[in-house]
């Protein structure tokens, strides 16, 4: 019988193996951490977090997201052990979810597939594809110097003095992150985050005002970039290829082999690929009406 309850810091470790065998299995590869995923809970504790347990294991998990007002997201890491699929693991989590956000009045729900079983799932039960990204991922052993173009120059960040231009200018461009979110509300989550560390921080000027960022979290080698931008007036100058390389450096000398990122467009596909990153999953996204 599956037993559905919610994700406590204990759990971290029963998490983990489960994140670690599905990356197995679907990319043959894994370099998740039961340290990473206890530093993803702490940044957001009231998180709607579920596990499914099956035979005394872990069987599953889903996050459930409601930050939009109008569409609820599981998260994309929601997902069944790959040695418990075909047992009703993920119809209960789903099922699960997609009650909680009918009882918070949302008008849509969005779910997130990579494997062509996933994106069936989906469709079963009434999902329609939305849109896809891709991740991208680098070793950092060759990683290329980075040049700026003319009339720019890249410059270390410095802590909290540059917070509120950074800001600005990644609002004016729209970055995920920042667009629609407070001032104070970026910094917090950007400067709380377990792998916060200033020196993966790369920063472009034109004069004295700041154009252009690529904000790099390390952890023990591993590094995630989670925000590039370039205010729209300095775009296709190759700022962004810059400043991309100039964060791909800063993190390899504070001693990570190894980075990641998430593109939404394949405009910025192309942009990570010419940096020295190449694309190594696609994830498809599909909603529903509620």
């Amino acid at each position: 019988m599956i037993e559905l309850r919610p994700v406590s810091p204990d759990d971290a470790a029963a998490a983990a193996e489960l994140f670690h065998a599905r990356e197995l299995r679907d990319f043959g590869a894994s370099r998740r951490t039961e340290e990473e995923l206890r530093g993803w809970w702490a940044e957001d504790p009231v998180a709607k977090r579920w596990l499914a347990w099956l035979d005394g294991r872990c069987a599953g998990y889903a996050c459930l997201f409601d930050g939009d007002a109008e569409v609820a997201d599981i998260h994309d890491e929601s997902c069944t052990h790959p040695e418990l699929e075909g047992r009703g693991v993920a119809t209960a989590l789903f099922d699960l979810v997609e009650g909680l956000a009918r009882e918070q009045a949302f008008q849509r729900i969005r779910a997130t597939a990579w494997t062509d079983a996933g994106r069936a799932f989906l469709e079963h039960r009434g999902y329609r594809f939305a849109a896809s990204f891709w991740r991208l991922e680098a070793d950092l052993g060759d990683v290329q110097p980075p040049e700026a173009p003319a009339g720019y120059r890249l410059e270390p960040y410095r802590e909290h003095e540059d917070d509120e231009a950074l800001y600005a200018c990644a609002l004016s461009a729209e970055a995920d992150w920042a667009y629609g979110a407070s001032f104070a509300l970026w910094a917090r989550h950007r400067h709380s985050r377990a792998d916060y560390d200033p020196r993966g921080w790369a920063v472009a000027w034109a004069g004295d005002v700041i154009v252009g960022g690529a904000l790099g979290f390390p952890l023990h080698g591993d590094a995630w970039i989670l925000d590039v931008f370039v205010a729209p007036e300095h775009q296709g100058h190759g700022l962004g290829r810059a400043v991309v390389q100039d964060c791909l450096r800063r993190l390899r000398e504070i001693g990570c082999d190894h980075v990641g990122l998430e593109a939404d467009a394949e405009n910025a596909m192309r942009l990570y690929e010419r940096a020295g990153l190449r694309v190594t999953r696609r994830y498809d996204t599909y909603e529903k009406p509620l």
